[in-house]
């Protein structure tokens, strides 16, 4: 068995230098890359989730969304109550 002072010989940390420089390093960077990752990732479902939605809706109600057009039809198909502007 190697004594005390033969383990102070050895290369790397010793103690309780566990976080070196290098290491603390390289902590940062993965921090950083997954947040950039992250950030990517909420861009790209972002504009899934936009496309997904504008095909999935009709152009004319894709259109009245963006009019914030609102009507009401009684049931014979009568329009009694509009707000907002008409898109032409």
């Amino acid at each position: 068995m190697e004594s005390i002072s033969d383990l102070r010989m050895l290369p790397g940390p010793v103690g309780g230098e566990l976080l070196t420089a290098q290491t603390f390093k390289l902590l940062i960077n993965l921090i950083f890359l997954g947040t950039v990752e992250f950030a990517c990732l909420l861009v790209y479902m972002s504009a899934f989730l936009v496309f997904a939605i504008v095909t999935a809706v009709s152009w004319d109600n894709f259109r009245a969304l963006l009019c914030c057009r609102v009507q009401v039809m009684d049931e014979a198909g009568e329009v009694f109550f509009s707000i907002g502007r008409r898109f032409s």
